[in-house]
């Protein structure tokens, strides 16, 4: 009996779902020899369907899996089903820049973090409990410039990751990045994106007059490299609630701009702001979704 003909690359690749035809390495020179085996290529795509603790056994296995589980694409891969798995955003690591160690070590390092935190564990909390040191500490140096005055907790959101920092007042939206996932941050955020409120075709009447006061910011992930932000502004001067909704890709260069994907102006009822209290009239404004094009908002 004739043995079965070797598949050929290119038909693997037509029988591979999308998600894992990258991992079709040009590499195929690794091949094991004797009777009947498998070409690199449908270890790769086998490879790929598993869970990254199993590479750290397999390629115990022998010569040939450890040297096709060191590929570097085997481990981007794996990064990016890290941060689908734990809603990482992938930008935050400079992945082009980033060799096998490294990309290993920010694949494991949620498991890293929880054996960390578990092995610190404790059931009282009190000043003996253990506590984990701080990676690094980043602090933002306020100076004259308004992006980063009057900024509440509200105002400020840390995109998971830790290098993209969204900060959001009554005068603008900033986009800061301090510094790649892994590596030493920055000793002063790098001002990626920076967009005022302050423009005709935002406000209501006078420029000069409006009286903004920011109520609350939004952030999500849109896809691996995007970001969707909604603000939403108080014009106690026209006694409006403006929800300004942009969208950037990551990462970019300095001076970027902010795509603005559209405004949506509620007018409160005079009756109503008086009920509130007049002045600020708006206490509460907070948005609670945000999916593809649409959100989900509660003023009160």
């Amino acid at each position: 009996m004739s043995e079965p003909p070797m598949l050929s690359t290119s038909t693997i690749a037509s029988h591979v779902s999308p998600s894992h035809r990258g991992l079709v390495s040009l590499n195929s020179s690794h091949q094991f020899q004797g009777r009947g085996d498998l070409p690199s290529d449908v270890w790769l795509e086998i490879l790929s369907l598993l869970h990254y603790r199993e590479f750290f056994s397999i390629n115990r296995v022998c010569k040939v899996l450890h040297d096709l589980i060191d590929q570097r694409d085997i481990w981007v891969h794996a990064l990016r089903g890290m941060c689908q798995q734990h809603a990482v955003f992938l930008p935050s690591y400079p992945i082009e820049d980033m060799d096998v160690r490294e990309l290993q070590r920010a694949v494991t390092g949620p498991a890293r973090f929880t054996a960390l935190t578990r092995n610190h564990k404790s059931t009282t909390l009190d000043e003996e409990t253990p506590t984990l040191p701080f990676s690094s500490i980043f602090s933002l140096s306020l100076d004259t410039r308004s992006i980063w005055t009057d900024i509440g907790s509200e105002g400020m959101f840390l995109v998971p990751g830790g290098r993209f920092l969204i900060t959001a007042n009554d005068e603008c939206l900033v986009l800061s990045d301090l510094g790649a996932a892994g590596r030493q941050p920055f000793a002063q955020p790098l001002i990626l994106a920076e967009q005022s409120y302050r423009t005709p075709d935002v406000l209501v009447g006078s420029i000069e007059e409006a009286d903004i006061h920011f109520l609350h910011l939004g952030v999500v992930s849109d896809g691996e490299n995007r970001l969707r932000i909604i603000v939403a502004l108080h014009d106690s001067t026209a006694n409006t609630v403006t929800f300004l909704a942009y969208e950037i890709a990551l990462p970019c260069v300095q001076q970027s701009r902010f795509t603005r994907l559209g405004v949506l102006r509620i007018a409160i009822p005079e009756d109503m702001a008086q009920f509130m209290g007049g002045g600020t009239g708006v206490r509460f404004c907070k948005v609670f979704l945000i999916s593809g094009k649409l959100f989900h908002v509660e003023i009160l």
